[in-house]
């Protein structure tokens, strides 16, 4: 890939009845026959083993101010090392995707990430709490130097008080004592410019994410139809709605 660190990704997607087929490879390929997009963006943020040179890149008005409102508020993060948290943190990821329109990963596939990940000292579970409620949750794999933001979940009751905020300060302190190099944000639509502020109020550095598509067209970014009524769908249904279609549909797609 274009940082040369990055290993590629490559999916091959099964087209319906009316969709041709498409291979995609997360980075450009130029070859006859390939057209790539760059619909979304990364940010990746370069630490340093002191994790106060790291806070001296943070935006004072976006980051820094909301990190001592989260403390003065009396919110605490603890890592999450029991099955419970695990709970709690599965609980508040369901009502965030369900908010968000888009399907839940099944419970399953978190314990066995829990299982074969987190518990062998590949990643964390984090969760922000004001006594014994918790607000706000986040995942993290770690791995060869780096660390990756992976899912996030809060209860918007709990936004006022910036736990969000101090997740990622304690996630990204972490890594720098555990002598990572990197710090990856993640993926960001391309649209979505709150979010992609707030990933850059840490001081990380966006980049394009490149995407090859071997098909007719290339993939623009924009959700189909399909897409756009299940979105509401799980968003104006039931819960149970957000977890079936995570069932049917984490099957057969990469989770996300």
């Amino acid at each position: 890939m274009d940082d040369g660190r990055a290993a590629e990704f490559v999916s091959v997607i099964s087209g319906s009845d009316h969709e041709t087929p498409r291979i995609e490879v997360r980075s450009r390929v130029e070859a006859e026959g390939w057209s790539t997009s760059a619909s979304a963006v990364i940010h990746v943020l370069e630490l340093d083993a002191d994790p106060e040179r790291v806070r001296r890149g943070f935006s004072r008005s976006q980051v820094v101010r909301n990190i001592a409102r989260g403390e003065r508020e009396g919110v605490e993060v603890r890592a999450a090392s029991t099955p419970d948290q695990l709970d709690e943190f599965y609980g508040l990821h369901a009502r965030t995707r369900r908010r968000q329109g888009v399907p839940v990963q099944p419970r399953r596939f978190f314990d066995l990430l829990w299982a074969r990940l987190l518990e062998p000292g590949l990643g964390t579970i984090l969760l922000a709490y004001r006594g014994e409620t918790a607000l706000a949750g986040a995942l993290f794999l770690s791995w060869n130097g780096s660390t990756i933001y992976k899912y996030g979940a809060s209860d918007p009751e709990g936004w006022p008080l910036r736990p969000n905020h101090l997740l990622f300060w304690r996630a990204i302190r972490d890594a720098c004592l555990r002598g990572d190099h990197r710090f990856d944000f993640g993926r960001t639509d391309l649209d979505n410019s709150g979010l992609r502020a707030f990933k850059s109020g840490w001081g990380a550095r966006e980049r394009p994410l490149i995407y090859s598509t071997l098909a007719l067209q290339a993939l623009d970014g924009r959700p189909g139809l399909a897409e756009r009524v299940l979105g509401a769908t799980i968003r104006r249904g039931p819960s149970w709605v957000c977890r079936g279609a995570g069932e049917l549909v984490y099957r057969y797609a990469a989770s996300r």
